[in-house]
């Protein structure tokens, strides 16, 4: 298996989107608390798995590898972390818009050890890839990908755990206890708190493309109205329809 190295890393950038909006809206205590309650959710990830670290600047969250470790597994946690934290940050109305590459990325103190130092390729193209897609949602690299066996991920393009661009490019598919509990009669009863999260997610898009297609035509309403349809692309054979079941039994403070 390949590994990386101490230059080549994983990292997944995101961006709070709306951010001047919040400056606007929000007193700074209250804003102050959205972006610790961001922060806390990337924390308790560097808890759980000690490969990876966090950077914050502004209305940017920086989640990258610190450790070397086989491709294929960094890869398969940096996807599945995302995931999750993107279904979290929506659950509790935080809208985000990610990437995530692979690539040289040097974080470092500067001599005076005050501040971090950071730059490199895998940046770059987090940056340049995450700007230029007008969804809400959570975009990959070929650079992310290429080496990661080949059967493997054959399946996770079956599974709809990603859908492939024409450049190569993934969109993922972050819904992953909602797959996996599908048209399971009991789902709602045994529910843990990751699968009420993503239906949290699904009814927070949901609910902002319908306040936005009331203002279309707008550059938000296309940016949830191409969410909700790539949802419904990677939701198949009944999926989506049995989602809003799901999404329709949240009482209404969820």
């Amino acid at each position: 298996m390949e590994p990386t190295t101490g230059k080549l890393k994983y990292l997944f950038y995101l961006d709070i989107l709306g951010f001047k909006d919040l400056i606007n809206e929000k007193s700074p205590e209250d804003l102050y608390t959205t972006i610790d309650k961001c922060l806390d959710i990337f924390y308790t990830w560097e808890s759980f798995n000690e490969l990876f670290s966090t950077l914050y600047f502004s209305d940017t969250i920086i989640f990258y590898q610190t450790s070397e470790e086989y491709k294929q597994v960094s890869f398969l946690d940096i996807y599945g972390i995302a995931g999750q934290i993107y279904s979290k940050l929506l659950s509790e109305g935080i809208p985000v818009r990610g990437a995530i590459t692979y690539g040289e990325f040097t974080v470092k103190l500067d001599s005076n050890g005050r501040n971090n130092i950071y730059f490199g390729g895998a940046f770059i193209e987090a940056v340049d890839l995450e700007k230029n897609v007008n969804w809400v949602g959570i975009i990959i690299s070929r650079s992310a990908y290429i080496g990661i066996d080949k059967k493997i991920f054959d399946a996770f393009i079956r599974e709809n755990v990603f859908e492939k661009r024409e450049d190569g490019c993934l969109l993922l598919n972050p819904f992953y206890q909602i797959r996996a509990s599908c048209f399971d009669v009991n789902a709602y009863e045994a529910a843990g708190e990751t699968f009420l999260d993503e239906l949290k997610a699904v009814k927070y898009l949901l609910s902002k493309e319908k306040e936005f297609s009331l203002k279309a035509p707008c550059k938000e309403y296309s940016k949830y109205a191409n969410t909700v349809a790539f949802i419904k692309r990677v939701m198949k054979d009944g999926l989506y329809e049995w989602t809003l079941k799901m999404v329709n039994r949240l009482v209404p403070d969820t």
